[in-house]
């Protein structure tokens, strides 16, 4: 392995010894005419590509050390791309972008090293990462300078449309292709505008995912349940709220006491935090606001507590109000759950990885389930991701040729799709849950997140309005939309005036 390690921190080498200094940095020649004459960044249409055309990143395990078809032609000519990292973060695992540790011996990070190696050799590029930036960026931002080629944000949506981040739809990416994460494409556009982006390299998004956990133990020992497969529910499209409410039923195991009370021997069908509430309701298709595009991508916006919102809501409370459900604390959960006392527990994707390491091996990973059959046909799995992801941003600071920069992100997404990618489900597979079913779960919940604006900047308060009433075992949908849902149009349509009188030409 450290003869591997060692091999490639050579080729690392060998990339940094002939990059050139970062984009602002004195002696750049990678400036709009200079890129003109070293660079050949290939042009609008061969930087496009056809995403029909492309394999699944299991089917072709070498497509990932190729160029990208239709940017073959493309050299960087030795630049350096500088990122913002998060790192450190005591609440999330956070991930480095270009990994510096000579010990470095785990798989994913051996494939963000191989990722970046590739893109280094192909492309003649660099690849760095710099931490604590913001006062890089200020600085860069008051003097015109560039220093970083792409920034982070997190928990921050609601503030990058103050006109110093670029649009990604004006950069000529190819925002269709699969590594770009297609929920928050949609639905966090608006007008045209987006200035943020998730990916197949957004480690820390996958992890920011709800996703609902289950204890094979629990589920084995339950002569109601034995012999279950819950894949199969899932595969032959019966993963249905209804379904799902059968099981938790089935699931419970009073003491003998008649009282279920967390902390004793009863076995809970599911058991979630507050936090859990909303992951029920957005997977059974449940909305806080919509929003619909013309084809001249003017947004509409108009809230979700319509009818569908009422029935999957009412669905979602009985799930609680039954006593083989109980909300509970968000550690309480986390051990009722790994001591085998809950079947169920919503919780983010990470939990898969602390449980892990932490001893606990015998948990499957499943998606929310649907409020029907006629959901999947029409929009399928959805599931909630944490306002806590990182993404990334472009700054304006930026002082060259923008064909330079979207090239870039292009193969980035690439080769992270095709090489890591691949191995972040070959965790769970072989490593964090020891099942292939899981890592075919984790795919399916990767390819249905979905990023309501209403959750997402937090309109009118709405989330912690239907929380509160569920936990009270009332449905307030009609409520909700009689007395909040001109508010969150109304806060929707301010965050898109806002956004276009920030950057109008965008």
């Amino acid at each position: 392995m450290k003869k591997i390690i060692s091999l490639l921190l050579a080729l690392a080498l060998l990339c940094g010894a002939v990059a050139l200094a970062s984009c602002g940095d004195e002696g750049s020649d990678v400036t709009t005419e200079g890129t003109q004459e070293t660079l050949d960044t290939g042009s609008q249409t061969e930087g496009t590509t056809n995403s029909t055309e492309l394999p699944d990143p299991f089917e072709d395990s070498d497509i990932g050390e190729k160029k990208l078809v239709g940017f073959e032609h493309v050299d960087f000519g030795g630049k350096i791309f500088t990122f913002e990292a998060i790192l450190n973060r005591a609440d999330w695992n956070c991930y480095e972008v270009a990994v510096v540790d000579e010990d470095a011996s785990d798989s994913l990070s051996m494939a963000i090293m191989r990722r970046n190696d590739t893109i280094c050799e192909l492309y003649n590029c660099g690849i760095e990462q710099v931490t604590n930036a913001d006062g890089i960026l200020a600085n860069d931002f008051a003097t015109e300078q560039c220093h970083i080629d792409i920034g982070t944000g997190m928990a921050s949506l609601g503030n990058l449309g103050t006109g110093q981040w670029y649009n990604y739809h004006t950069l000529g990416i190819d925002l269709t292709n699969p590594w770009w994460d297609q929920g928050f494409v949609n639905d966090v556009t608006v007008d045209g505008r987006l200035y943020a982006i998730l990916g197949d390299f957004s480690l820390t998004s996958f992890d920011a995912t709800w996703v609902l956990f289950f204890n094979k133990e629990v589920l084995d020992q339950n002569e109601k349940l034995r012999g279950t497969d819950f894949y199969s529910l899932v595969k032959n499209n019966e993963w249905t709220i209804d379904k799902f409410t059968e099981l938790v039923q089935k699931a419970k195991q009073d003491d003998g006491d008649q009282i279920m009370t967390t902390g004793t021997a009863d076995i809970y069908g599911y058991i979630s935090s507050t936090f859990g509430i909303r992951g029920l309701y957005f997977g059974a298709g449940g909305t806080y606001v919509t929003k619909t595009d013309d084809a001249a991508g003017n947004t509409t916006f108009k809230h979700g507590f319509n009818d569908n919102a009422s029935l999957v809501a009412q669905a979602v409370i009985d799930i609680y109000a039954d006593d083989a459900s109980t909300i509970a604390g968000y550690t309480t959960v986390g051990s009722q759950f790994t001591n085998g006392l809950a079947l169920f527990a919503p919780e983010t994707l990470d939990k898969a990885r602390n449980w892990s390491e932490a001893g606990l091996k015998n948990f499957g990973v499943l998606p929310h389930p649907v409020y029907s059959e006629e959901q999947l046909q029409s929009i399928g799995y959805k599931h909630n991701v944490d306002n806590h992801a990182i993404y990334y941003i472009i700054p304006k600071t930026i002082n060259y040729d923008l064909s330079i920069i979207a090239n870039f992100l292009e193969v980035y997404g690439f080769h992270s799709r095709y090489i890591v990618y691949p191995e972040f489900l070959n965790l769970y597979k072989y490593n964090w849950t020891n099942s292939e079913e899981d890592a075919e779960m984790i795919d399916i919940i990767m390819n249905t997140r979905t990023y309501d604006l209403g959750y997402q900047l937090n309109f009118a308060g709405v989330d912690a309005e239907l929380i509160a009433g569920v936990q009270g075992g009332t449905n307030i949908i009609a409520q909700l939309g009689a007395e909040l849902g001109s508010v969150v149009e109304e806060r929707a349509q301010d965050y898109k005036d806002w956004i276009k009188s920030t950057d109008p030409n965008a």
